[in-house]
């Protein structure tokens, strides 16, 4: 084998375990918490994720979706499609606007005023993190 050869394919070895070598990163250093709820109003809701990167690298969360409960109830899908990056050893907070259907809120408006004051707020979800899909089930209540 020619030296220019030798040369090429380690440059070639380098570059594939450089690009994906961050890949398997997120595996075990990646991890999401339901922040809070903000009602603003009737028709608009924030849900604030918390992405949490305990690795040394930098991972990119690439995309996020997937459905909110209130009470067992479903009351919207939610998603976010920008690219977010979390450097290495921190967290980042992702707004996402949530805008529910009337049926659903209608009857979580008529649960609570028929006594049941607390509010149970459930995300299930996955989201693209370098890559690979993460699923997500997050839980609060007010």
């Amino acid at each position: 084998m020619k030296t220019g050869s030798v040369l090429l394919l380690g440059i070639g070895g380098y570059l594939v375990v450089r690009y994906f070598g961050n890949l398997g990163v997120a595996v075990n250093t990646i991890s999401f918490i339901l922040k809070k709820v903000e009602i603003k109003a009737i028709n608009n809701i924030v849900v604030t994720l918390t992405v949490q990167n305990v690795s040394n690298a930098t991972l990119s969360v690439n995309s996020m979706a997937g459905d909110i409960f209130l009470n067992g109830i479903e009351l919207a899908s939610i998603s976010d499609f920008t690219q977010r990056t979390v450097p290495g050893n921190s967290a980042i907070d992702v707004p996402i606007n949530v805008r529910p259907a009337y049926g659903s809120l209608s009857q979580q408006i008529t649960a609570l005023l028929n006594g049941k004051t607390n509010m149970d707020f459930t995300i299930q979800g996955n989201a693209n993190v370098n890559g690979l899909v993460f699923p997500f089930n997050l839980t609060q209540s007010y």
